[in-house]
Formats: structure tokens, sequence, C-alpha cells
């Protein structure tokens, strides 16, 4: 394996290493991103749509992402995780 390339094949068994010692996960959310928010609809151009500036729901959505990993890994709002796992499709 080179460097940091990594098959999801052992992504899944990572994870799957992680249920078998601490058990079934506690929570399992589901985050998505509404491309007719303000922050987008703010960034648009003259007769721009959202779907013409996919860019910006995309950077706008990974700063969210972040944000709610951010509460969840540091600020403990769900309690203090023992593991975190997330996928992103």
């Amino acid at each position: 394996m080179k460097g940091s390339q990594r098959s999801m094949a052992q992504y899944y068994q990572d994870v799957m290493t992680i249920v078998r010692t601490l058990g079934k996960p506690d929570l399992f959310a589901i985050f998505t991103c509404n491309p007719h928010c303000r922050e987008i609809i703010a960034s648009l151009l003259y007769n721009q749509k959202p779907q013409d500036r996919s860019d910006i729901a995309a950077r706008l959505f990974k700063q969210k992402l972040d944000a709610i990993i951010e509460d969840i890994k540091k600020n403990h709002i769900f309690g203090v995780p023992v593991a975190l796992v997330y996928v992103l499709e």
C-alpha cells in the first residue's frame, strides 16, 4: 500500500473492528445541504441559480460539516465520543 492510499474495503474493515471492540453506534446522523439556504443565495450573482455555482454549495457544506464534527469531538454536544466515523457521498 503506497502512502495513504486505502481502499474502501480497508476502511470498512477498520469500522467493523471499531464496532466489534466498542459495540454498535449510539448515533447515526445524516447531514445534507440545502442549495436554497440564505448563505448560498446571498453569494449568487444576478440571474444565477444554486446549481450554477456548485462550488459555493460544496464549500459551505464543508464548513458546516467541519463545525458539526468539531461540536461532536471537542465540544462534546452528545457526550465524550469514543470513536467517530463518517462517510461523504
